[in-house]
């Protein structure tokens, strides 16, 4: 598979999807919106903090995200050597969502993934590769 780079107009990561995705990057508002030929769509923003992020401010800030959606599926944290990162499985009207959150200093993506059916393992493992394989930036660190 062939993955083309993107770093967006807001300059906080570089994210790495398919080449038969269609990319859409909303400048005005930093939303970012991947779709697959399948018409799944993978949303990304940016959200700054003043302080670094722990792991209660970023469930807290999860939660206030997904408020509106009913979940199912336990929401799972995961710390890594580059990211504190959290996800959980939703419904809202006839969409099925994931939300995934990824921090790195003061610095958050927010990622969801809605579809009118659920992920299948490989669609599901396609979406977490192409969010996992991320690159966020610091302020201090340069977007080239």
């Amino acid at each position: 598979m062939q993955l083309v780079p993107y770093i967006p107009e807001v300059a906080t990561y570089k994210i790495f999807y398919p080449q038969n995705f269609i990319l859409n990057d909303e400048e005005e508002s930093g939303i970012v919106t991947i779709t697959s030929p399948e018409g799944q769509n993978m949303t990304l923003s940016s959200y700054r903090a003043s302080v670094g992020i722990t792991e209660d401010v970023l469930l807290s800030f999860f939660e206030d995200l997904t408020k509106d959606y009913n979940s199912i599926s336990e929401l799972r944290s995961i710390t890594t050597g580059h990211y504190l990162s959290c996800e959980q499985h939703f419904t809202k009207g006839e969409y099925y969502w994931i939300w995934w959150l990824y921090a790195k200093s003061k610095q958050i993506i927010a990622i969801s993934v809605n579809s009118e059916k659920e992920l299948n393992k490989e669609e599901y493992n396609l979406f977490r590769f192409v969010a996992d394989n991320m690159e966020i930036f610091n302020e201090e660190e340069n977007a080239d």
